[in-house]
């Protein structure tokens, strides 16, 4: 019997499932309070980021059609020839991912154990990240179903708040709205905050090879619209149902909003449901992990055996990013909510800095000249250029700026000259 070498895609809904698993995370969470306290500029927030999301999300895809790579951001830079910046961006794309990842296992840890020794922090932060890892490396096709199960376990609980925005659209209309003064100024601070709710748009540009071709543009449409109409209509819900003035924080706004959708029996099952959650969002940013540092092996930056691969999984790579994410814990667990708040602004920060090299690529590194079906993709890259520019600059915060900017020194000191990854022109 011949054996089938042809590598392994997943369809349309595991695609969208992994983007929607590797976006809606955390940030859902406290959306509700934010929507609370800012009113409608929560509201217009969430719709202004969305519409940017969405338009980033489709440049990504649209650009993978016509330049075949599974590095992200970083492909576009190495097409234009400068080798040393496309390193740069990707080392940081990867490590900012590493971040991010590392921030949700410390929530998950503090969701279970609460107030704990720093030993059992330790042992379960390193139990849960190899437990994935190990799972990881099995089969592409297996990461995408599994992804699916969980992205689905956590999405439909809050279907509630989309049902509900549905049903009750006359109480919504009779809300009283109303606009405050510097609203612009506002809804830009907002933004910023849900920012890190999209990180994750491009998970299925980055994993192009790992996609049926015909699906890429498809799905990630489908996925990101899931997920605008997911945190819009929870922004409007909270507004509306949650009580004027209540003391709300991170962790009592969304409990209270689903017992309001739902009944109070929510409160019972709450934490499972977080859980769930965090599981869900740290699995698919695993195999984005493990495609960025075999991208990186390609490069040069990294040993050449992080490009192995077994049934279409980076195997050596997840171990590597396995082994970060155990020191980052241990980090972690000496300053817990220092570290984690450390996290999310290194990688908030990196994420959009590599978000804005690619787009910058495309329209200032001559890939249009030698890609001519990059011209189509002109008016949506100048709107991703103009969302960047505007959310980076509304971020502007001075430990993000030198923290970011010291791990880009980092990364170029270390890089040097490699041939750009294998993509035909």
């Amino acid at each position: 019997m011949l054996k089938n070498n042809a590598p392994q895609r997943i369809g349309f809904w595991p695609a969208v499932w992994m983007l929607v698993g590797n976006t809606v995370g955390l940030g859902v969470l406290v959306l509700p309070k934010i929507a609370h306290d800012m009113g409608i500029i929560g509201v217009v927030a969430s719709v202004f980021v969305g519409c940017g999301a969405l338009v980033l999300a489709m440049f990504f895809a649209k650009s993978a059609r016509v330049l075949p790579s599974v590095s992200g951001p970083a492909s576009f830079v190495y097409l234009t020839g400068r080798n040393i910046l496309g390193n740069a961006v990707l080392a940081i794309y990867w490590f900012a991912t590493v971040l991010g990842t590392s921030y949700i296992v410390a929530l998950l840890i503090d969701e279970v154990l609460g107030i704990a020794p720093q030993w059992q922090y330790i042992l379960l932060g390193f139990s849960f990240i190899w437990c994935i890892t190990l799972t990881q490396i099995r089969s592409v096709q297996e990461v995408g179903w599994i992804q699916s199960a969980l992205a689905l376990m956590k999405f439909f609980p809050l279907c509630g708040a989309v049902m509900w925005a549905c049903t009750h659209s006359s109480d919504i209309l009779s809300y009283t709205w109303s606009m405050p003064e510097s609203s612009c100024s506002k809804v830009m601070g907002a933004s910023v905050i849900l920012m890190w709710s999209f990180i994750g748009i491009e998970s299925v540009s980055t994993m192009v090879k790992n996609v049926r071709n015909k699906y890429i543009e498809s799905s990630t449409f489908t996925g990101v619209m899931i997920v605008v109409v997911l945190y819009v209509s929870v922004a409007v819900s909270a507004i509306v149902l949650l009580p004027a003035g209540a003391d709300l924080n991170d962790k009592t706004a969304m409990p209270m909003l689903l017992s309001a959708v739902y009944g109070d029996w929510v409160h019972t099952c709450f934490s499972v449901w977080v859980i769930v959650m965090i599981t869900s969002s740290i699995y698919g940013w695993f195999f984005l992990q493990g495609s960025l540092a075999k991208s990186l092996a390609q490069t040069g930056f990294l040993p050449a055996v992080c490009k192995k691969e077994r049934s279409g999984s980076p195997f050596i790579g997840l171990m590597l990013s396995g082994t970060c994410m155990s020191i980052l814990t241990v980090l972690a667990s000496f300053d817990l909510v220092y570290w984690r708040d450390m996290f999310v602004l290194v990688t908030s920060l990196s994420v959009l800095v590599c978000y804005g090299s690619a787009v910058i690529a495309v329209l200032f590194g001559g890939l249009m000249t030698d890609f001519p079906q990059l011209k189509k993709q002109k008016p949506i890259a100048w709107a991703s250029l103009i969302f960047v520019l505007l959310a980076v600059l509304g971020s502007i915060n001075t430990i993000e700026v030198l923290i970011a900017a010291c791990l880009w020194a980092i990364a170029v000191s270390i890089s040097y000259k490699r041939n750009p990854l294998n993509v035909k022109k």
